[in-house]
């Protein structure tokens, strides 16, 4: 791929992402997901203590 054609799936990719965040489908995912990462970090046995170490702003 070249630099333009980067950029094109770039800018599709951007498109349709705040496609799916005008109709409320991109909040409906990330709910998702987050749920499924909680309980992915829960399982590698993540602690409270290790979060406020290195606090993220996804995480909470």
């Amino acid at each position: 791929m070249n630099k333009a054609d980067l950029k094109e799936r770039k800018d599709r990719l951007h498109q349709n992402y705040l496609r799916r965040k005008a109709n409320g489908k991109q909040k409906e995912w990330e709910e998702r997901y987050n749920v499924r990462r909680k309980a992915q970090v829960e399982a590698a046995g993540v602690t409270e203590e290790l979060k406020a170490r290195a606090p993220c702003a996804g995480w909470g």
